[in-house]
């Protein structure tokens, strides 16, 4: 028998990647919300925070003491009462040592600088609010909805694969509220509602979240921060425990 003889098939080339394409209006109202916190310019030239904020929930109480600086340098301490006895749990990063102190015993784990910033990240709701334009993605403007009273223009957005619609006042344009939607079903898994605004000053005009509340089913906590202050951390605040050094990983490089 002759060899078969094959049709030749043309390969199609790969399919270019995309990107989602930015609702010009949606980022309108973004630039608006970051222009009301105090601009992109000092919201850029920002190069370490200092924050302190209470929680409470029912009868627990937490406060948490909270500085960054820029070369991943973070520290955030959780101190809480729990049974009369006062617990401190802390994370922090040098820049290139990472270390976490657990109640009661306060014994010191070393973890990876990624692991610490990604950690601290978690109690860091400012930041998250003032650098809204690049934590979310794909912001689309929904219509408008009145939020607890007050007229809002709302975008969807996205973080880490989850939906979020944000509620921007649209007298002042600063963010109201976060909403986290549910997968499937369309409703509200857990909402950040911003209750009050710091005032700018002549040290900085950078607003920052005084209050707000976290709603998720039945559970409510709220969060007063007594103060957030940018561009005067030292770098001695990040200095490890003294016994980081005597665990496996823990040396300086």
């Amino acid at each position: 028998m002759g060899e078969a003889v094959g049709v030749a098939q043309e390969t199609p080339p790969p399919a270019a990647e995309t990107t989602p394409a930015i609702d010009p209006a949606a980022r309108k109202v973004i630039d608006r919300a970051i222009e009301a916190m105090g601009g992109y310019g000092p919201r850029n030239a920002i190069t370490s925070t200092r924050s302190q904020a209470r929680l409470e929930m029912g009868g627990t109480a937490a406060t948490i003491d909270l500085t960054k600086m820029v070369g991943d340098r973070v520290r955030v301490r959780y101190s809480t009462r729990f049974q009369g006895r006062d617990d401190l749990m802390e994370l922090g990063c040098d820049g290139t040592r990472g270390w976490r102190i657990d109640p009661p015993d306060g014994l010191v784990t070393v973890i990876t600088p990624k692991m610490a910033n990604e950690m601290v990240e978690n109690f860091d709701f400012q930041s998250l609010i003032r650098e809204l334009d690049s934590r979310f993605s794909e912001p689309r403007l929904l219509p408008s909805e009145t939020f607890e009273e007050r007229p809002c223009q709302v975008v969807a957005m996205r973080k880490d694969k989850q939906d979020v619609r944000i509620f921007f006042e649209e007298s002042t344009g600063l963010p109201l509220a976060l909403e986290l939607i549910e997968p499937n079903v369309r409703r509200s898994k857990r909402k950040v509602v911003i209750e009050s605004w710091s005032d700018p000053d002549a040290a900085s005009p950078l607003r920052w979240v005084r209050r707000f509340r976290l709603e998720q089913g039945r559970t409510v906590w709220t969060a007063d921060y007594a103060f957030v202050n940018f561009n005067d951390v030292s770098e001695s605040t990040f200095l490890p425990p003294a016994d980081l050094s005597t665990l496996p990983g823990g040396a300086a490089e």
